[in-house]
């Protein structure tokens, strides 16, 4: 195993490099997904938001027409801005009393505040949080502070004094003389079913701790806790009791968006940190959820919400398979093409090896053949020799043969034969080397006599 991995080292590390790069592929171009379907729902959530903070609009200034219609009750409220405490107080019970008849209509249409506020700031009436009467709503930027500063009609969300909730505030106007303002307001539990006749999601709302911490007095900070997303945060608790008591629009479970949050909280509380809006996706069980954080800001006052949709969406599951598809084909894909590039690259080494190994043999044939004909020479010349000497030994003989004596043929013929030895001993190493080229000498040792074979 070690040896496959020392010799393959280089294609293992390109194929990781290869890897890494399809992995981030594939994420950016999941992100990509995401990010072009939070911008879509973003888009979408915004027409949605407006259309239900319209139709709480339409409700606002209806009773606002109403109110400025009767003109006791306008005659009250000028008249509490220049009385004294005592004063004041009866002619809240007077207005307070005035309005009764409204107080089923303002539960039909889910009303949260009905406020009054003098020129100063003071509460003057208020049909809810009656904890709160001589609340001065100018100790910090509000809708009513600006109203009063303004005399002109502004909306928005915002945090506190009792609870969170998206207001309406209308300046009154009566013989010409500014008396003050009147606040509407829907809550975030109005507000969440607003929504959802729109939207077929679940809603939550973070509130801005610090915010709330310095709008709200001290008795009503038990009305909260801490999110689960982030320590910046809080949930209202009356929003959640009620979100937990109603059935699910999106499909999804209480305990399935506790999971999701606890999941994801990481990467949620670094992005709610950058304050804009963004999109994340999750799954819990069978369940493909995406959550958009959506913030509504109220830069006037220096206020914002964060209104968070959670939607069972198949959609993100087709995200998360394409983002599976890149992966696999990537990998797959990559392995296909390191190993067609190692066989080419082996086959290209063998057939490199096999043209050296051809081109030695080539020249080990050249150096053998100039060998051969080097040694062919040596032969032809040194069997020239005995050659030489048979011919000539051989004419004499035949020239002179009848005139000579015994002796002396006797001795030509000893010459011949050594000359015909020497030959034949010629040709036998011939031989001998040609057994020795192809292989076929049988090793057979036997004992020489040297002095012998130096002396023939």
């Amino acid at each position: 195993m070690s040896n496959f991995l020392l010799r393959n080292k280089w294609f293992i590390l390109i194929y990781l490099v290869l890897a890494i790069i399809i992995y981030w592929i594939a994420k950016i171009t999941f992100n990509d997904d995401i990010e072009k379907y939070t911008q879509k729902q973003a888009k979408e959530f915004s027409i949605g938001f407006k259309a239900a903070i319209q139709k709480y609009q339409v409700i606002s200034d209806n009773f606002y027409a109403e109110f400025m219609a009767d003109t006791p009750m306008l005659d009250n409220f000028r008249k509490a801005s220049e009385a004294n405490i005592i004063n004041r107080t009866i002619l809240r019970e007077k207005t307070h009393n005035a309005l009764q008849p409204f107080m089923s209509r303002f539960k039909d249409n889910k009303v949260a505040w009905f406020n009054l506020y003098l020129p100063d700031n003071y509460s003057f009436l208020r049909l809810s949080e009656i904890d709160l009467y001589d609340y001065n709503a100018g100790y910090f930027l509000s809708w009513v502070a600006i109203t009063n500063q303004t005399r002109k009609f502004v909306s928005g969300y915002e945090t506190g004094p009792a609870s969170p909730g998206y207001r309406f505030v209308y300046p009154i106007f009566y013989d010409s003389i500014y008396c003050g303002c009147l606040e509407l307001g829907f809550s975030l539990s109005e507000l969440s079913n607003g929504l959802k006749e729109i939207f077929p999601y679940e809603f939550r709302f973070l509130i801005p701790r610090d915010i709330l911490i310095s709008k709200t007095p001290a008795q009503f900070l038990s009305n909260y806790k801490l999110s689960d997303l982030s320590e910046d945060y809080l949930y209202e608790k009356t929003f959640l009791s009620s979100s937990i008591n109603d059935s699910s629009s999106a499909g999804l479970e209480d305990a399935e968006i506790i999971e999701f949050n606890k999941l994801n909280k990481k990467n949620i509380r670094d992005l709610l940190a950058q304050g804009e809006t963004f999109g994340q996706p999750g799954k819990v069980g069978k369940n493909q959820i995406f959550a958009l954080f959506y913030p509504i800001s109220s830069r006037e006052i220096n206020d914002h919400l964060i209104v968070i949709s959670y939607n069972n969406e198949p959609t993100i599951g087709g995200f998360r398979q394409k983002f599976n598809i890149i992966l696999l084909g990537g990998f797959l894909g990559s392995a296909v093409i390191i190993i067609l590039i190692a066989f080419y690259l082996n086959e290209r080494k063998q057939l490199k090896q096999k043209s050296r190994e051809l081109q030695k043999a080539a020249d080990e044939l050249r150096e053998l053949n100039q060998m051969k004909d080097k040694f062919f020479s040596v032969i032809a010349h040194d069997l020239r020799n005995p050659f030489h000497g048979l011919v000539g030994l051989s004419q004499v003989l035949v020239e002179e043969f009848d005139t000579m004596d015994n002796d002396k043929a006797k001795r030509f013929h000893e010459l011949l034969y050594q000359s015909a030895r020497q030959g034949y001993q010629l040709v036998l190493n011939l031989l001998e080397w040609t057994r020795s080229q192809t292989g076929k000498i049988v090793y057979n040792p036997e004992k020489l006599n040297l002095t012998r074979m130096v002396e023939e």
